[in-house]
């Protein structure tokens, strides 16, 4: 027989009956299933009662308005609704909202972009995912949260800097640091490349000359290995005699 909706995942299910007996007195009865004021049918004397307005459920309680009517036999009766037995999926092209949830496969976490156009920007583990555009020609300080891992923000040189751009970590103290390569193009001389890799003790990437890679169309990808380690991949241009961007505080 056709149908609307979900396909049903089970065709018949038993219906929950609990019986009572009125005393002229009593208004409150335990059911034998917790419910809600909706989730149950409710008879007196064989006429059904209207929800919230002659009774209501909350839990394993029942609580009438006005107490039934006495009665030598079982004067009432609750049949208990059934869940629907379906599923259904998310609409793809609506937003999910939730407070909790466990994912029982691999997740893809996406972010918005977000143009820096401050002179300072500080960020949070929560900002992880975010493409963050460089807009501030003046220049720009962004600090980074502690690592962690897995945690990781992109950086896009969309302007070219007149004035320092640094990312700079968490602490300056040499506590947490830099692992992984820069690489520089000078822009200036095809073919002319050079790659960089961080000190121990430099908690700083400095775009803070055009040798070290201020110009427009370079990216810096930073993802935590652990609690004081954030890996670098760049790729920076730059012009003249390429430096290192990795420097002390």
């Amino acid at each position: 027989m056709p149908y609307v909706g979900n396909e049903p995942t089970s065709n018949f299910v038993s219906v929950t009956k609990d019986l009572f007996s009125g005393d002229g007195s009593t208004v409150a009865f335990t059911i034998s299933k917790a419910s809600t004021t909706n989730g149950v049918a409710v008879f007196v004397e064989n006429v059904r009662q209207e929800p919230t307005i002659a009774y209501a459920v909350s839990g394993t309680t029942l609580t009438f308005t006005a107490a039934p009517i006495t009665s030598s036999g079982n004067n009432i009766y609750v049949l208990h609704h059934n869940a629907p037995a379906s599923t259904a999926n998310h609409p793809a092209a609506q937003a999910l909202t939730a407070t909790s949830g466990t994912f029982t496969s691999s997740v893809n976490f996406v972010k918005d972009y977000e143009s820096i156009t401050a002179a300072t920007k500080t960020l949070t583990a929560a900002d992880s995912g975010t493409t963050f555009g460089f807009n501030r020609a003046a220049g720009i300080v962004v600090t980074l949260p502690t690592p962690a891992a897995g945690i990781h923000y992109h950086f896009l040189v969309e302007t070219t800097f007149t004035g320092a751009g640094q990312i700079k970590t968490a602490t300056t103290d040499g506590t947490d640091g830099f692992l992984g390569t820069a690489f520089l193009f000078d822009t200036g001389q095809i073919g002319e490349t050079d790659n960089f890799h961080p000190a121990a003790s430099n908690d700083i990437i400095d775009l803070g000359a055009v040798e070290q890679g201020w110009l427009t169309g370079g990216w810096i990808k930073l993802t935590g290995t652990n609690t004081t380690t954030w890996w670098v991949e760049a790729f920076l241009m730059g012009d003249g005699t390429l430096a290192t961007p990795f420097v002390d505080s």
